[in-house]
């Protein structure tokens, strides 16, 4: 797949998201994902067999929808698929970058067996906040 063509339906189907987790223990993680719903399946998987990651069927909302689908993709798939698209987005360009910060910060220095420090919970806080600002 060509990636301005994976850019520009991303643009306009695809979400990137920072989610935020209270764990069992009262630690707080969060995770960075992509993903794309679409009804096109041939899509998703050329998306999938390009940049890994899994695709799903989604429930239908009503009936008389389509069949739907969710391509999802993080950790490497993520960041190897957001650098081939980044130089053609259009819209989402704002959001890859604090997606890719995010992802940079920190990466390969935390031990996830012992809990984030109160300054890296602090960044990692930031982050999804820019992200969801940088989404209105």
């Amino acid at each position: 797949m060509d990636p301005t063509y994976a850019a520009g339906f991303f643009d306009g189907e695809g979400c990137i998201v920072v989610s935020k987790y209270t764990l069992a223990t009262g630690r707080v993680s969060y995770l960075l994902e992509v993903a794309i719903e679409n009804t096109y399946l041939p899509v998703l998987l050329e998306f999938q067999a390009q940049w890994g990651g899994g695709v799903v069927p989604k429930k239908r909302q009503a009936p008389h929808h389509k069949d739907k689908w969710r391509w999802k993709a993080h950790g490497e798939n993520l960041l190897r698929f957001l650098r081939d698209i980044q130089p053609g987005l259009k819209e989402k360009g704002l959001q890859v970058e604090i997606a890719l910060d995010f992802a940079d910060h920190g990466r390969g220095t935390h031990d996830r067996r012992r809990p984030l420090t109160v300054e890296e919970l602090a960044l990692r806080e930031g982050y999804y906040l820019a992200l969801r600002e940088a989404k209105r």
